[in-house]
C-alpha cells in the first residue's frame, strides 16, 4: 500500500473505526476485481491485435522480398541475354 492510502492514515480507535476501515477495504477490493474483469474481457482482443500486428509486417516483408527477388532475377537474365547473347 502507498503512504497516501486512507486506510493507513486512519487510526482505528474503536469498533466503528474498524468497521469503516473494513468497508473501505472491501470497496477497494471490489473496484480492483471490476478492473481485472474488464482487462480479462479485453485480453482475447488485445492478443489477436498483437498477433496481427506482428504477423502482417513479417508477411509483407516476405512478400516484398519474394517480389524483389523475382524482379531481380528477370533483370539479371535480361542483362545476361544482352551481354552474352540468348542462351540456346
Amino acid at each position: 500500500m502507498t503512504v497516501t492510502d486512507p486506510i493507513q492514515q486512519m487510526p482505528i480507535r474503536n469498533q466503528e473505526d474498524l468497521q469503516r476501515a473494513v468497508s473501505l477495504v472491501k470497496q477497494r477490493i471490489r473496484k480492483r476485481e471490476e478492473d481485472l474483469e474488464e482487462r480479462w474481457e479485453q485480453l482475447p482482443e488485445a492478443a489477436a491485435q498483437t498477433m496481427i500486428e506482428a504477423a502482417v509486417p513479417m508477411f509483407l516483408g516476405n512478400r516484398l522480398a519474394s517480389v524483389a527477388l523475382r524482379m531481380g532475377k528477370k533483370v539479371v537474365y535480361k542483362l545476361l541475354d544482352k551481354f552474352l547473347g540468348p542462351s540456346s
